[in-house]
């Protein structure tokens, strides 16, 4: 059997609001997990490598805007640790990444990147979700 896998990429704009998951496709390259529509739920239970990237502008050039943002295991308050990035006054585009974060996992788990604190008016032009479970 191999090992489960997906990732979902999501182009549509969408505007940072904390605590609230961002919106992902429910379609995906996905095996053994499935896409739904703020993340991933993981089918089959193992240690799994995630990591994320976010291509952020900033709204209103006015305001510095800062943000940090994570992945989350089930709810959006239930941060995975090493998984945050932290934009801090973007004056154009900036695409971040997180750290790849190893992680056990058991079936029913969503995995979902979501913002914790959001200064000023922040834009997310892209977002990528990657698990990959480990053999």
């Amino acid at each position: 059997m191999l090992p489960a896998s997906g990732t979902v990429s999501s182009t549509d704009p969408q505007t940072l609001i904390p605590s609230t998951p961002l919106r992902l496709p429910d379609a995906g390259n996905a095996s053994g997990i499935t896409p739904v529509s703020t993340g991933l739920r993981i089918e089959a239970p193992g240690t799994y490598r995630l990591s994320y990237t976010v291509k952020i502008v900033p709204s209103d050039p006015a305001v510095p805007p800062t943000a940090r943002l994570f992945l989350t295991l089930n709810t959006p308050d239930s941060a995975i640790n090493g998984t945050t990035v932290s934009v801090h006054h973007p004056t154009g585009q900036v695409e971040v990444a997180s750290e790849v974060a190893m992680v056990t996992l058991a079936h029913g788990n969503l995995i979902q990147i979501v913002p914790l604190e959001v200064i000023g008016q922040l834009c997310v032009a892209a977002a990528t979700l990657t698990v990959e479970q480990l053999p």
